[in-house]
């Protein structure tokens, strides 16, 4: 039928028996490829690929093939000697061949390296500040920067998907953010910086401000590497252009000349791939991104998967490069890679050091934006991504591993212990510190399951003698979490309502990595399960599904019901109460911190649809609670004499509560000492050794992980300072400040610097509290466990404040009733009356210094660091185990 005439009737819808004409055509037909959103036919089209600008250009045989090769080289300001010529598979082509025939639909340009001059390095740039920014809506502006950088070439490097974090109510940001972005075998062009300011309302579109231009051709450029001031130009109109304020901002160059090699990456498979009908991989370093073919479906009872089999060439890197593998699906039809919409459904990160350091990896994924496991549309498996890896033989830089694979004959250790927590560094800490004791002393195999972010801490500390410590992911990012704005408003609240919430909330939080920890539990079958405060509900399940022993090894004991306390201890909040609608909130609140309240909060929060431990337990064909069933997990634990560890001496805890359950027992603090702990630094000691040769006192204060701004620190540091009657010397350590936070006042800076240059005031990120501790006269900090530890064991006054979350409170009331410290007020009644508390502690003849000078042998061990007394703890334990679901493994 192709090529031949067609005749056919017209008729009506209507009137189908009624013919109201004929019409003529001919059927011809030819293959469509679909490029670049539209239908174009094969045997009209070829097209030249420029594999450094990452472009392609159509063309029609009709074209003379070296006339479009030279034309499109002419645009681009560049040679056609400056590249190979070869087809899009990598084979050679004969440019004299391509001057009448047309061998290949896809030529492919690629620079001669030896030829062309590559920038390799990393460009930083600098968002500095704004002033006289346009004023938005009630003459408030929420500013912040976005970002695009493109070259002559045509290559897109950065589209307005990096952006400064937005200031809040200024027109005169103080960003100080700085962008790293590596450039790999880019040839020398000019680059184009676009820096667009934006209101970022609360509601709706960011609303453009301004944006400011900056371009090079070299970064031999004298303006390179130094901050710079240009105006942000918005167009109102067409034809005006009006000024909206100035951006300050610096361009930097750092070139690296390291060895670089070729990693060949053999995508497998996807298998429990989340939803989609279509998926396909993609591995991304710098600006640089490979991808994947579409996978064929694998039909599989734990979720279908996708098959690749596909090789990607990585050239160009270096070791220690970063580089992220993502799983992309698309449920819509297939119109091409470039054309479909793909939603990016899971990714994890290496350093290539790391990723080339084993031939091959079965991988799991966290989710874009809250790094919580990705899983089949069931939520019963976790996706996993089967990779290997090699190094092209040829072009192995000098210095390289040799990928290796790993294997532990398990066999040889005596115990495998799984443990699980989450959380912030202080709750990580003490299981690192438990596991290499396991390790060390026992011998045993530990597999620390906790958040990617935690990786290079556990790695630094695994080293051991004997047995052995390896890391696996359990998904979730507890920073990322607590810095929300929601969450900071939440923790900054005095109200013991929000604390209740929040306390009821702590492990339905977490519920996200069950997915993953069950992988582990069910893939490895460990002989127990070491879990934290957060994982109690997922040990339970891991327990009554799989029949694991599991030990509770609890940070926050106040979580363990008890008549002898409250699971929030109130606290002073600092404010007068006058209202009588203030009383009857009062009232609320004190009913809302008890054992009945938490019960009900918390069955509320584990049943809530997407998020229910019903729907989890459901899932691993375990029975399920109702909501009215107000059996807490460690209501369970208690009613079931499950075992629990509890690191701390009874006297600290003011002695085992009688409605505590056997198999619930004090240990002794527990310190990591070794491993990747150091001393303090020569800045530190240098301070400390001044202010102890001018007899003066010294005194540190520092909250951890908690979101306390550093204003405030140091507004109360420079009270202490000055104002105190002993003129102390003050250590304030802020932490890791976030980026783009406010800066200091003009006079807040002033005052600050003046007290640094005498030096009275220190500021720092941080330092091992165990080194630093024995060192002061008075320590203030947070209420953490770990922290308040130390600072008891220093055997000197000791004030806790900071946002005072759920067990925080309660060490700052047994600071107070072992009567080494005032009360415990939150940081907004704080400095109202540090000064006070300050010159009490530090007085001749303080009886706060004199208690606690007496209590160190009190809170002691049998050693210094608490780890022998917690791993003793756990094998007895472990021996005694009697399974409460009718199972015992030996």
């Amino acid at each position: 039928m192709n090529g031949e005439e067609v005749t056919v009737a017209l008729q009506k819808k209507k009137q189908k028996d009624k013919v109201k004409g004929t019409l003529t055509f001919t059927l011809v037909y030819k293959p469509v490829l679909q490029l670049k959103n539209r239908a174009t036919s094969l045997d009209s089209v070829c097209s030249v690929f420029f594999s450094d600008s990452k472009k392609s250009v159509a063309f029609t045989p009709k074209q003379k093939v070296m006339d479009v090769l030279l034309a499109q080289c002419r645009k681009r300001k560049v040679s056609l000697d400056d590249y190979d010529v070869m087809t899009h598979d990598g084979l050679p082509l004969n440019l004299n061949s391509l001057v009448q025939d047309v061998p290949e639909r896809v030529i492919s340009l690629r620079p001669k390296k030896a030829k062309l001059n590559l920038w390799n390095g990393d460009l930083k740039v600098n968002i500095d500040s704004a002033v006289d920014l346009m004023k938005g809506d009630y003459d408030m502006t929420n500013p912040c920067c976005f970002l695009y950088l493109h070259s002559d070439s045509g290559r897109v490097f950065i589209d307005g998907t990096v952006r400064t974090k937005a200031i809040k109510l200024t027109t005169k940001p103080f960003w100080q953010q700085t962008f790293t972005f590596p450039l790999r075998n880019v040839p020398q062009q000019k680059m184009h910086l676009s820096m667009h300011v934006f209101d970022k309302r609360l509601q709706g579109a960011p609303v453009f401000i301004g944006a400011a231009h900056y371009s090079w051709d070299s970064f031999d450029n004298p303006t390179i590497g130094k901050k710079q001031t240009l105006p942000l130009v918005s167009r109102k109109d067409r034809k005006e252009k009006i000024d909206s304020g100035e951006l300050t901002f610096a361009v930097d160059w750092v070139p690296n000349t390291k060895p670089r090699g070729t990693v060949r990456v053999l995508i497998n498979e996807v298998l429990s791939a989340p939803k989609g009908k279509h998926c396909i991989v993609r591995i991304v370093s710098g600006f640089d991104t490979w991808t994947t073919d579409y996978g064929n479906v694998i039909p599989s009872p734990i979720g279908d998967g996708f098959k690749f089999r596909q090789e990607l060439e990585l050239e160009g890197m270096l070791l220690e490069d970063n580089i992220r593998l993502e799983v992309h699906c698309s449920s819509k039809p297939i119109l091409g890679k470039a054309e479909t919409t793909w939603y990016a459904k899971g990714s994890t990160d290496f350093t290539l050091k790391e990723f080339i350091s084993k031939p091959e990896w079965t991988l799991l994924l966290g989710h874009p934006k809250t790094e919580n496991a990705v899983t089949d549309p069931s939520g019963s498996f976790p996706t996993q991504l089967l990779v290997k890896v090699s190094v092209k033989p040829d072009e192995v830089p000098e210095g390289w591993p040799t990928p290796k694979p790993r294997a532990y004959d398990m066999s040889a250790y005596p115990k495998h212990i799984l443990m699980i927590s989450r959380g912030t560094q202080g709750d990580v800490q003490p299981f690192m510190a438990m596991a290499r004791g396991l390790a060390e002393e026992k011998g045993w195999m530990v597999t620390f399951v906790t958040e990617q972010h935690f990786k290079p801490f556990v790695l630094r500390n695994s080293a051991v003698s004997r047995g052995a410590i390896r890391f696996r992911p359990s998904g979730g990012n507890t920073d990322k979490t607590i810095d929300k704005p929601i969450s900071k408003w939440a923790m900054q609240t005095q109200s013991e309502v929000m604390q209740a919430t929040m306390l009821a909330r702590s492990e339905v939080e977490f519920f996200g990595s069950e997915p993953y920890i069950y992988h582990w539990a069910s893939v490895m079958k460990p002989d127990a399960i070491i879990y934290g405060f957060t994982m109690a509900s997922i040990a339970l399940l891991l327990c009554e599904a799989l029949h694991i022993p599991i030990i509770g090894f609890i940070l926050q004991p106040t979580s363990i019901p008890s008549s002898q306390y409250t699971p929030v201890v109130p606290i002073k909040s600092g404010e007068a109460k006058k209202l009588s609608l203030q009383s009857a909130i009062d009232i609320i609140e004190k009913r809302s911190v008890g054992g009945t309240a938490q019960k009900v909060l918390r069955a509320v929060n584990e049943n809530v649809p997407g998020q229910s431990l019903s729907e989890i337990r459901s899932r691993r064909g375990l029975k399920t609670k109702s909501i009215t069933n107000l059996q807490t997990a460690f209501h369970i634990i208690v009613k079931r004499n499950l075992p629990i560890i509890v690191p701390m001496v009874p006297y600290a805890f003011g002695g085992k509560p009688a409605d505590w359950h056997e198999k619930a027992v004090f240990t002794d603090f527990i310190f990591l000492r070794s491993g990747g702990v150091g001393d303090l630094t020569p800045e530190f000691k240098q301070f400390i050794g001044n202010a102890k040769e001018k007899g003066r006192k010294l005194v540190v204060m520092g909250f951890s992980s908690m979101p306390v701004p550093r204003d405030k620190i140091l507004e109360i540091a420079c009270s202490m300072c000055s104002e105190s009657q002993c003129k102390p010397c003050v250590i304030a350590l802020v932490g890791r400040r976030p980026p783009g936070e406010p800066p200091l006042s003009p006079e807040l800076q002033q005052r600050t610097q003046a007290l640094k240059d005498e030096g009275s005031l220190l500021e720092a990120a941080g330092a091992p509290f165990g080194k630093l501790f024995p060192e002061m006269d008075t320590i203030i900090v947070h209420g953490g466990l770990g922290t308040t530890a130390e600072a008891m064991r220093a055997g000197v006054p000791v004030m806790i404040t900071g946002v005072l979350l759920m067990d925080q409170r309660f060490w700052g009331l047994r600071t107070y009733q072992m009567g080494i410290g005032p009360e415990p007020v939150h940081i907004k009644a704080f400095q109202k009356d540090v000064v006070k508390n300050l010159d009490k502690a530090l007085a001749p003849g303080s009886e706060w210094a004199k208690v606690a000078k007496e209590l160190p042998p009190k809170i002691s061990g049998k050693t210094e660091d608490g780890v022998q007394d917690n791993i003793d703890a756990v094998e007895k334990l472990l021996n005694e185990w009697v399974s409460p679901f009718g199972h015992h493994k030996n």
